[in-house]
């Protein structure tokens, strides 16, 4: 059975999941908090970047993994995504895209940044990191 312990102190991995549907975001947040994994939301694209900004993300990341939907208010899911792949201290971070339809899956211009995952809603929460 897979784990959600991850650092060198067996703490659980840190999720960020940002999404403008707040009912999807509470059902993976449930899921995954179910699963060991602590996690932190973000209903628009602004607010995940001043997340990913933390303090403690100047020189280590703060979230082990996070989840972007493609269509997000403000800042949306592709320059969320641009933002963590550009800078030094997220571009190594898993990043799972939430998408509506697997044609947004074939998009040319998200190849190049290289989203670990696509994941298709409505979303399993049991397998988002299988």
């Amino acid at each position: 059975m897979k784990t959600a312990l991850g650092g060198p102190n067996d703490s659980p991995e840190k999720i960020l999941i940002c999404d403008d549907e707040r009912g999807i975001v509470r059902f993976i947040q449930v899921n995954l908090e179910r699963q060991g994994y602590s996690v932190a939301c973000a209903y628009n694209g602004k607010q995940a970047l001043e997340l990913l900004e933390g303090v403690d993300g100047l020189t280590m990341p703060v979230f082990d993994k996070v989840l972007i939907d493609l269509m997000l208010p403000i800042v949306d899911g592709i320059d969320l995504l641009k933002w963590i792949r550009f800078h030094d201290h997220t571009k190594g971070t898993w990043v799972g895209l939430m998408v509506h339809h697997l044609r947004d899956c074939d998009r040319s211009d998200l190849a190049p940044l290289h989203p670990d995952k696509y994941l298709v809603k409505p979303i399993d929460p049991n397998s988002i990191f299988s």
